[in-house]
């Protein structure tokens, strides 16, 4: 497996500023995938384009440490600090359902295309502790997909040897694409679990994963300083140089 890799240098360019009305910080803000909208940590929505308050979740208290759009069902979800998984109309703001407490640290989520399922990717132990699996590897980290309709975990993921960073559906819908801190990417069948592919060329942590519309091509970001585009072979389950 091979790609085609870029050294990115970043010329930092503002796009656009507006002054919130609200005195909540705007730390760690997410943005929505088609980017007209933004959520803070204190869980204000904004319309980036009108620059006004759209909604507002949870207690006004609450600071949330991970958040995800899902525009296809007007959707977002969120984690807080004492690791509880909330979901959130956008329209009305209204809190739609939370998951149990989980026991591990929250370190992302995703929603499926369609709104059905939910990634969250979770960090089992603390990194200096080694957990050995029945295969006598070391797994530090777990990912939980969690169907919403049934409101029940439909999947446990396994396999990152350190934490995961990033997590996206395919468009299509049909895997699940992780970045862990172990400089692997790896491709999931969501619906059997298996581990299609492993992308392991970048010599840092990654950092962000992207699929083009059509599944076909996915680009990884690295703390490494590249950013390299694989194109996926559907008949091998694997990825090949896009030359």
């Amino acid at each position: 497996r091979s790609s085609v890799t870029w050294k990115i240098d970043l010329i930092p360019k503002r796009l656009d500023r507006f002054k919130l009305e609200s005195h909540n910080i705007l730390e760690l803000p997410w943005l929505s995938p088609d980017g007209r909208m933004l959520v803070t940590r204190g869980g204000e929505i904004w319309d980036i384009n009108s620059k006004k308050l759209l909604k507002r979740i949870g207690n006004g208290s609450t600071k949330f440490i991970k958040a995800a759009f899902c525009l296809s069902a007007m959707q977002l979800v969120t984690s807080s600090i004492n690791k509880v998984v909330s979901i959130w109309n956008i329209k009305d703001g209204n809190l739609l359902m939370s998951l149990k407490p989980f026991e591990n640290s929250i370190d992302c989520l995703a929603f499926s295309p369609s709104g059905a399922l939910l990634a969250i990717g979770l960090r089992e132990r603390q990194i200096e502790e080694i957990v050995e699996s029945k295969e006598g590897g070391a797994k530090y980290n777990s990912i939980v997909i969690w169907d919403i309709k049934k409101g029940d975990t439909l999947l446990t993921i396994k396999g990152h040897e350190k934490v995961i960073e990033c997590i996206i559906f395919s468009p299509d819908g049909n895997f699940l694409a992780s970045g862990s801190q172990d400089h692997t990417v790896k491709l999931w069948n969501i619906i059997t679990g298996e581990c299609v592919t492993v992308l392991a060329s970048h010599k840092d942590a990654i950092i962000s994963i992207a699929f083009s519309p059509d599944s076909k091509y996915v680009a990884t970001g690295s703390r490494d300083g590249t950013v390299k585009l694989w194109r996926f072979h559907e008949v091998f389950n694997s990825f090949e140089d896009i030359k």
